[in-house]
């Protein structure tokens, strides 16, 4: 197998010469497939004997391989919605049809002074991304095109280190996300911490999302008990499954406990300050404009404040010394609200992941946050996060109660709307990466179950609305999704639900869990659904 860059022509030197009788062939079976050229799913013939040109969007497919007798065209870029590459024949054989192709993928020949092969490649739910596209001439030997789907066709691999994260990995990794909140919690907020596990690696979990977080609890969360407990679990998972990332959250929110926590020497250092013997000051952290953030003794960290880099590093460090690999951020835009130009958050990830090449299992941190309407968020041009992250937004359907839709376009979703750059790892993107979540912000209204309440889904925040579908419905809502993405934006991935709190659900659990209820009293049933819909698009 050759590899080649995009815009090379792979030539295949079998031509013969028929230079005389060429114009004549080529009259004859113009006419002979006039019906043909009206059929846009038919496939087209074209031979391996011509010098065949290869041209292709250089932004969409960046790599060719071509061998003598099978030239595959792998695609590797973003693709939204609908994409076309053509194969050009140069040589003066006339299209004639073979086989059919997939429903995904329509061949149309072009009769023209060259004829030629246009194959428009959709997206469908189908996981099933590869098919290969038969092209001859009469006479003439085949040429075999090899379709994969962008996002679909990327190399799965969970390896990484020494602060990079290559592209197909972050891919892997992601499309394998869940939610799984509080998993290193010390049981404060699950007391089934097996049957967990057991489901995190039956269904195929390879990123657990939120699986310890701190929510103005910084003495409670940060006791060294507690992560001592959470190190312990996850060097047990780790010795099943070593490739599982897990994920903390440093949030949008510092309260006046962090008073009672003694700042180490090292974080003092890694600033280049004095040491002090003294703890965190909450004055000195929070937004004087931003108090009292959703409860009494609490407001959002203003990051342009060194005192908050400090906190902020000082948690970062800690999560990582437990055996934590991904930090979830918060909502950016609302702690970087006086940052000109994120100059203080870039300044404080350069230190955490410098920190991660000590304290990191593998060397490397996963950075992503909340940034809505900010969209990617760039330093001296650089991407900031390796990924982004937001709600799903979805969009209520009047009339039919209870059903919601994904839509591009919709509030300040990611859907389609993510720039690229140049990652934090090093390498470069038209389209940033992001997952889409089921979102418990807790908002719910006085009209459950009612169209059109404000901002609320159905009148209950997304997990809520999620959880008070019959099961055959939240079971439907998920192959949705991940097939609504998959033909609309194959850079989103939804991180499936595994355990997120909910607060209107109607069996009054204060938890949505997906597990198998034949093992936990809880369970919701997804367990096997997401098992299904990730060994399909593996």
């Amino acid at each position: 197998m050759i590899h080649a860059n995009v815009g090379l022509i792979e030539k295949i030197e079998k031509l013969p010469i028929f230079a005389l009788i060429i114009p004549f062939i080529i009259l004859f079976m113009m006419q002979k497939l006039k019906y043909f050229f009206s059929c846009a799913m038919a496939l087209a013939l074209v031979s391996t004997n011509a010098s065949v040109a290869v041209t292709v969007d250089v932004a969409v497919f960046p790599e060719i391989k071509v061998a003598a007798e099978y030239l595959s065209l792998s695609f590797t870029g973003s693709m939204t919605g609908r994409q076309t590459f053509s194969v050009s024949v140069t040589g003066h054989k006339a299209l004639t049809a073979a086989s059919s192709a997939p429903d995904w993928c329509a061949v149309t020949c072009i009769n023209g002074d060259i004829p030629s092969v246009s194959i428009t490649v959709t997206a469908n739910p189908n996981p099933q991304r590869e098919a290969d596209v038969t092209l001859s001439a009469e006479g003439m030997a085949d040429v075999v095109i090899h379709v994969a789907q962008a996002g679909y066709s990327f190399e799965r691999s969970y390896q990484f280190s020494d602060g990079v994260i290559p592209r197909n990995v972050l891919q892997s990794y992601l499309s394998r996300a869940i939610t799984q909140l509080g998993f290193l919690g010390e049981g404060k907020t699950l007391t089934d911490w097996d049957d967990n596990a057991r489901m995190v690696r039956n269904v195929g979990a390879k990123f657990i999302g939120r699986a310890i977080a701190c929510w103005a609890a910084e003495p409670q969360t940060f006791n060294p008990a507690v992560l001592g407990y959470a190190e312990a679990k996850m060097k047990a998972m780790h010795q099943l499954d070593p490739d599982l990332v897990f994920q903390s959250c440093i949030f949008e929110i510092v309260s006046k406990q962090v008073d009672q926590i003694a700042i180490p020497g090292w974080v003092f250092e890694a600033f280049g300050l004095p040491v002090e013997n003294r703890n965190f000051r909450y004055d000195d952290i929070a937004s004087s404009q931003m108090m009292r953030w959703l409860m009494d003794g609490t407001a959002i960290p203003d990051i342009t404040r060194q005192e908050t880099q400090l906190l902020f590093y000082y948690m970062a460090v800690e999560y990582m010394k437990t055996g934590i690999e991904a930090i979830h951020w918060g909502q950016i835009m609302l702690i970087g609200k006086f940052d000109t130009n994120l100059a203080a958050f870039a300044s404080l990830l350069e230190k955490v992941r410098l920190a991660a090449k000590t304290y990191a299992r593998r060397g490397t941190v996963i950075c992503d946050g909340h940034t809505a309407a900010w969209g990617e968020i760039y330093a001296d041009g650089k991407l900031l996060l390796d990924f982004t992250s937001g709600p799903m937004l979805v969009e209520e359907v009047i009339h039919e109660p209870h059903k919601c839709i994904l839509r591009v376009g919709i509030a300040d979703s990611r859907y389609c709307n993510t720039k690229g750059g140049i990652s934090p790892s090093g390498w470069s993107s038209d389209r940033g990466l992001y997952l889409v979540e089921f979102d418990n912000d807790g908002v719910t209204t006085n009209h459950p179950g009612v169209y059109g309440t404000d901002y609320s889904t159905w009148g209950w925040d997304e997990i809520s609305w999620f959880t008070n579908l019959a099961e055959a419905d939240r079971n439907g809502w998920l192959e949705y999704a991940v097939g609504w993405l998959a033909n609309n934006d194959l850079c989103g991935y939804l991180q499936m639900p595994g355990c997120i709190p909910t607060n209107a659900a109607t069996d009054r659990k204060p938890f949505y869990r997906a597990n198998s209820s034949a093992t936990c009293a809880d369970g919701k049933n997804q367990e096997e659904t997401i098992k299904r819909i990730w060994s399909g698009n593996n």
